[in-house]
C-alpha cells in the first residue's frame, strides 16, 4: 500500500479590476467613507442630533402610536442599548 498525497487543486486565477472597475469601487468606497460623515455633520448643524438619533426618532415617528421597546428600537435602528452602535 503506498501512500500518496491527494492532488490538489490549483486555486483560481485572480481576476484583478478592469481600469473601469477599480474607478467605480474607488468612487463607491469614497462615497460610502464621506457619507455617513457628512449626514452626521449636517443633522448635528441643523438640529443638534446625531445620526442614530435621527434615525431613532424617524423609526419611531412610522409607529401608529409612535412608541416601540427599547429592544425592538435598538435592533430595528443597528445599535445598542448603551448607544454603541453593533
Amino acid at each position: 500500500m503506498s501512500a500518496t498525497s491527494p492532488k490538489r487543486a490549483a486555486p483560481p486565477k485572480t481576476r484583478w479590476l478592469s481600469s473601469d472597475e477599480e474607478a467605480t469601487w474607488r468612487a463607491f468606497a469614497s462615497m460610502m467613507v464621506k457619507l455617513p460623515w457628512a449626514l452626521e455633520c449636517q443633522l448635528q448643524r441643523d438640529a443638534e442630533l446625531s445620526f442614530i438619533e435621527y434615525h431613532a426618532l424617524a423609526r419611531l415617528s412610522e409607529e401608529a402610536d409612535h412608541t416601540l421597546r427599547m429592544g425592538h428600537l435598538a435592533e430595528l435602528t443597528n445599535a445598542s442599548l448603551s448607544g454603541c452602535r453593533t
